[in-house]
């Protein structure tokens, strides 16, 4: 008696491609799309912000700047005041 071996399965591709296939695929492929022009727009915001932050504080910096130059102008004055005072003998 003599004892049959089954032959190896070898791989074999197939052309066709099921429906459920092609819709898994076709979904993924639109939500990997809608990711990543979601994505873009935040990037696109988050840009803009950071944009009109900037502005903000070059703005803040001007300011300022502006409020401590006053600030010495009024001290300066304050001080002339102070030595014409003394000066005239008002304050001892």
């Amino acid at each position: 008696m003599e004892v049959l071996m089954p032959e190896p399965r070898r791989w074999t591709l197939e052309r066709s491609i099921s429906l459920g296939d092609l819709l898994v695929f076709l979904s993924l492929a639109a939500a990997g799309v809608g990711y990543i022009l979601h994505q873009d727009q935040r990037m696109t915001r988050t840009e803009v912000r950071t944009d009109n932050l900037e502005v903000q504080d070059i703005r803040f910096e001007k300011n300022l700047q502006a409020q401590k130059d006053e600030i010495g102008k009024k001290l300066d004055r304050m001080e002339e005041k102070l030595d014409r005072l003394v000066e005239s003998g008002h304050v001892r």
